[in-house]
């Protein structure tokens, strides 16, 4: 057996992104880093040189040390408390939901007619998904979630929240 096809293959992290590891690492909750502080701790003047290596060092303290940064729009990163963390977590919903409206604008903009057997299939394949998380994302669905939370200890399993949702858009 090759042995090089055997062996995990580890990426390395650019030694820029471990020294803003590093630096990041110190920021206290509720503290703010400037982009210029970042940049210059790795001998860098802008923002747009070391974006890349500051996406990794985020996403290695999220996934490592469960630490959360918010971009303070023009002037650095902000490290975030465990409340801040739901926010920032409610915003990718919102986002969802915005990018699965486009999606369906993008759709209705086909000409269904036009389009053979397999690709009306992938079309409306598309379209159910998209209007399922339109629907799952919208802050109707969210406010029935919480009621539903409420007498539960704040807390839905995933198979009755999807059961839920089910039966709430069902009725709609």
């Amino acid at each position: 057996m090759n042995s090089n096809k055997t062996k995990a293959i580890i990426k390395q992290i650019s030694i820029d992104a471990q020294v803003l590891i590093s630096r990041l690492r110190d920021v206290k909750v509720g503290e703010t880093i400037s982009y210029q502080e970042l940049a210059s701790s790795i001998g860098k003047r802008k923002r747009v040189e070391f974006e890349g290596a500051l996406g990794t060092a985020r996403n290695r303290l999220l996934m490592d040390e469960d630490m959360v940064f918010d971009s303070v729009r023009g002037s650095g990163l902000k490290r975030v408390d465990e409340v801040s963390k739901i926010g920032i977590a409610r915003e990718k919903i919102d986002a969802v939901r915005r990018m699965s409206k486009r999606g369906m604008k993008i759709l209705n903009a086909t000409n269904y007619e036009d389009l053979t057997m397999t690709n009306k299939t992938k079309f409306n394949i598309t379209a159910s998904h998209l209007g399922v998380l339109s629907h799952i994302t919208s802050s109707k669905a969210a406010k029935r979630l919480e009621q539903k939370a409420i007498g539960n200890d704040g807390k839905i399993p995933s198979s009755i929240c999807l059961e839920y949702l089910k039966s709430s858009y069902d009725a709609a």
